[in-house]
């Protein structure tokens, strides 16, 4: 008259799999979300506003801002542009991704965006207008909060 066990590994194994990927596709969505609203704000910011947004003269520079998330190093979603293959050489050669985890990345592509935005202090005569920062800034803090909810 023992105790006999119900437990089945295999079972269990099965229903943690299922809750990882309804958090992972939940944690997809979210960053798919944010990220989108950094490329759309950016993208659509005034121009030749008093608060030092950037005139949008040739389309190049707006046209170069993309986010990208990766997984375990792979890219998984884009929104991009033009300039998708110049964006990602850039972060092939000059971003260290993740190889166990997610990486998720808002930029502008073009080398010039720093010389615009006032960011790098060896560009001492950068015209300080946003391209960016401020996008990047909300972008930073959504994921934070996102990544404390789940």
């Amino acid at each position: 008259m023992g105790i006999t066990s119900t437990y089945k590994p295999n079972v269990a194994y099965k229903e943690l799999k299922a809750n990882q990927e309804v958090e992972y596709l939940k944690f997809i969505k979210m960053a798919k979300v944010i990220a989108t609203r950094f490329v759309e704000d950016a993208r659509s910011q005034p121009e030749g506003h008093h608060l030092g947004f950037y005139d949008n003269r040739t389309f190049m520079l707006r046209n170069s801002i993309a986010a990208y998330i990766f997984r375990d190093g792979f890219l998984i979603w884009a929104n991009e542009r033009g300039h998708a293959a110049e964006n990602r050489k850039i972060i092939s050669e000059e971003v260290v991704l993740t190889y166990k985890g997610f990486d998720v990345i808002g930029m502008a592509g073009k080398f010039y965006a720093s010389y615009v935005e006032k960011i790098h202090a060896s560009y001492m005569e950068s015209k300080g207008y946003n391209v960016v920062t401020n996008q990047g800034n909300v972008f930073i803090l959504d994921l934070t909060k996102l990544m404390s909810t789940m």
